[in-house]
């Protein structure tokens, strides 16, 4: 999110966490939502406003929400599921891609031939500081990966010297 609002992205986020809420705002979201009010697709359509939807990325790995991403995407959009979800999302090959022409995504990791730009554009970046949350010692490595695996923090360090 951080770096599609840095590249000039209008940026309407996603989240049920709080915490997670309240650092996408803090990060420059432009819309925040809550992916389990009931009235989120309208929501959607409002934040928009005039401004097709022609990119998404889903990083919970939550089936309902990759399944809000196909729904909401315009024609011709692309959607990139970069979260684990091991099970299965009810998809229509028919409505869902070949009469819309989405392109959708998956991805674990990212081409090494892209790090550097990668690399650059997070140093350029006002509040990519903001995504680690929390610094531990290897001493403490039970300590971060509790905190990591809660939901009141982003990106977690650990220092192999500490």
């Amino acid at each position: 999110m951080a770096v599609s609002k840095f590249l000039g992205a209008r940026v309407i986020a996603l989240d049920s966490v709080p915490f997670r809420k309240n650092m996408a705002k803090e990060m420059g979201a432009d819309v925040v939502l809550d992916p389990t009010d009931p009235d989120v697709k309208e929501k959607i359509r409002e934040a928009k406003k005039d401004a097709p939807l022609i990119k998404a990325v889903d990083a919970s790995g939550n089936g309902n929400a990759e399944r809000l991403c196909i729904d909401m995407m315009e024609p011709r959009g692309s959607v990139a599921f970069i979260g684990e979800n091991h099970n299965t999302v009810p998809i229509c090959p028919s409505d869902d891609f070949i009469r819309k022409g989405l392109t959708l995504i998956g991805s674990w990791h990212y081409n090494m031939d892209d790090r550097e730009e990668m690399f650059a554009i997070l140093r350029r970046s006002p509040v990519v500081h903001k995504i680690i949350t929390d610094v531990y010692g290897f001493s403490d490595v039970q300590g971060a990966f509790e905190k990591f695996m809660g939901q009141d923090t982003c990106k977690v360090i650990l220092k192999p010297w500490e």
